[in-house]
């Protein structure tokens, strides 16, 4: 989480200078069903009449809980269940311009993310057995909380990651100061490994994080932007 401390951190610092400069800076917050980008904070200056450059920090998660479960194996009287979880979290410092068309409401806008996902997945086994009722009953293994489960595997890994939006924006005045924004477009990211923990591997399906991918996805977000106005405007 350190990369998003740091990230807002500058955001706020940036926020701070521009508005001292009077430079009609605006400062935006955004949300979305996206996982790598649930929240985004910006801030946004001109750059002549039509182009605007924004930097900003954006945050992330997706978890799978309790998660989905499937029977290893079985007989007449016993089942073994093994049921999988985990969460992701992201953190990422994004930077990026817009263009706006014409005279209209609408602009195209795309920006850049590096960031850093946190992974964490689980795994644990339980035993079933039938008993003389007929009914499937748990069989508890007893550990300290302070010990690994003797059942279970749990890992985390950790990528770095690159994002590339897209898109095209609405934007709608809400009088002198605010400005409502609709956002839509492709977000590509591509994510390489840097590092991984196991923290226990009891059922030895840990696997080694040593494999990078390509995440290809739509990304709608809906925010407010509220605007310092410039020395002309007051």
């Amino acid at each position: 989480m350190n990369i998003l401390k740091t990230t807002l951190f500058i955001t706020v610092c940036l926020s701070t200078y521009l508005c001292n400069a009077q430079k009609g800076v605006e400062l935006g917050i955004h949300f979305s069903q996206n996982d790598t980008r649930k929240a985004l904070l910006d801030v946004r200056f001109p750059l002549g009449e039509k182009y605007t450059l924004k930097v900003g920090g954006a945050y992330g998660y997706y978890r799978n809980w309790p998660g989905h479960s499937a029977v290893l194996h079985t007989t007449d009287t016993t089942y073994t269940q093994q049921s999988t979880y985990y969460s992701n979290y992201y953190g990422a410092f994004v930077i990026g311009a817009s263009r706006q068309l014409g005279e209209s409401v609408f602009s195209i806008t795309s920006d850049l993310s590096v960031g850093v996902r946190h992974s964490k997945k689980g795994y644990n086994q339980s035993t079933y057995t039938l008993n003389e009722a007929g009914e499937w009953e748990y069989e508890p293994v007893s550990w300290s909380l302070l010990e690994p489960n003797p059942n279970g595997s749990e890992v985390i890994n950790y990528h770095l990651y690159m994002g590339l939006f897209l898109g095209g924006t609405m934007n709608l005045p809400v009088g002198d100061r605010f400005v409502i924004e609709l956002l839509l477009g492709s977000y590509n990211t591509y994510y390489t490994p840097v590092g991984q923990t196991i923290k226990s591997d009891n059922l030895n399906v840990v696997e080694p994080n040593d494999h990078s991918f390509f995440n290809f996805d739509a990304l709608g977000s809906i925010g407010v932007r509220y605007k310092f106005l410039t020395k002309q405007d007051k």
